[in-house]
């Protein structure tokens, strides 16, 4: 079994404009779990534990699904209390952004995948373990435009949670 999830891939360029706004947080919350640049990504569709005769159906699920080109503007710090995280968002969410996302919750619920979360609320996670006090900080609007989703497998690599795409 395998924990997978479907999310949108950042580029080592937008991983490292992404890591400027970690760093602004950081110091807000020093005692918080930093997120490596490496692990950054939207999260699409949460399927959570995959067995291995799924998993084809998933990879080539993914080459279903017409080549994208999403433009997001981040452009706002938030804080969910349940998972305790710091994250970015962007106030308005594409309209493509929403297709592809229903795209891929159609084709997982098809597999008999349910949703982990009824709404679809895109962010990237910056820190975790985060205690939250006061309010965040403003940010500056961060441009990125994306061309690439992809199944990724959450595992421990070396101890460390790592993020490993399967397809892209």
């Amino acid at each position: 079994m395998k924990r997978l999830f479907f999310a949108l891939q950042f580029s080592p360029a937008q991983q490292q404009a992404i890591l400027t706004y970690q760093m602004q947080l950081i110091t807000q919350y020093p005692h918080a779990r930093i997120v490596t640049a490496d692990n950054f990504h939207l999260t699409l569709f949460f399927l959570g534990q995959v067995d291995s005769e799924q998993e084809p159906f998933l990879l080539s699920a993914t080459k279903k699904i017409a080549p994208i080109d999403i433009t997001l503007t981040f452009d706002k710090l938030g804080y969910f209390a349940k998972p305790k995280i710091a994250y970015l968002a962007p106030s308005v969410v594409p309209e493509p952004l929403m297709q592809l996302q229903q795209q891929i919750t159609q084709l997982c619920q098809q597999q008999g995948f349910e949703a982990q979360h009824p709404e679809f609320k895109p962010h990237i996670t910056l820190l975790r373990k985060v205690d939250h006090e006061g309010p965040l900080p403003a940010c500056l609007p961060l441009e990125l435009r994306v061309g690439r989703f992809a199944l990724f497998h959450s595992t421990q690599i070396a101890g460390q949670l790592r993020y490993v795409p399967l397809s892209e």
